[in-house]
């Protein structure tokens, strides 16, 4: 019997209706359920809500990631690849960068952390119409916090700057999906800033 492509289990699970009989498919044939394992590990990583886009870019985001970080040695470098490359004007790329910028700040290397939450708001703002304008808008605020908390603790950026890049994910979390979790998450890490300035990190 010829098993479900990943890309077929990552259509059904996009269409309304049919995540019962994937979770079904899962339970009784273990090609299945590992296919289906991997569309789920995707769908949270990339935080996207269709199996598609996340099967579509998301394999092969890494890679293409590391060959930008390859052509370039800063954000205005990598900025004009992506110009020169639509296959990296993607959500998955962005969120690789995003969660680049994040690990940076985790590891104090704030200022290479500015520049790729900058290139992660670069592929955002050039994101098409294929891409939910709400979904956007989480994935803008989530970027536009990790830059503002690099941007304080780098002092890559004055402070009128970082009030306006606040202002910015203000607006975008107004505009987003209005989901909880994602509030929460941008919330928490601007508060780093306040952490750093009375000296806890």
């Amino acid at each position: 019997m010829e098993h479900l492509t990943l890309a077929e289990i990552a259509n059904l699970f996009s269409t309304e209706g049919n995540e019962k009989l994937v979770r079904h498919l899962a339970e009784t044939c273990p090609d299945c359920r590992r296919q289906t394992e991997q569309v789920t590990a995707l769908l949270s990583r990339f935080k996207h809500w269709s199996a598609e886009v996340v099967v579509t870019e998301g394999l092969e985001a890494d890679d293409l990631f590391a060959t930008l970080l390859a052509n370039g040695k800063d954000f205005e470098s990598w900025a004009r690849y992506v110009e020169q490359h639509e296959e990296l004007q993607t959500w998955c790329i962005a969120w690789v960068a995003l969660e680049r910028a994040r690990e940076r700040l985790d590891e104090g290397s704030s200022a290479q952390a500015l520049d790729l939450a900058l290139l992660a708001a670069k592929i955002a703002d050039g994101l098409g119409d294929v891409y939910h304008p709400d979904d956007v808008s989480d994935l803008k605020a989530r970027i536009g916090a990790a830059a503002v908390v690099a941007a304080n603790l780098s002092g890559g950026r004055d402070t009128l700057w970082q009030v306006e890049r606040i202002a910015a994910v203000n607006k975008a979390l107004e505009e987003g999906t209005g989901a909880e979790a994602v509030g929460v998450e941008v919330r928490g890490l601007l508060a780093r800033i306040l952490r750093a300035g009375s000296g806890h990190g």
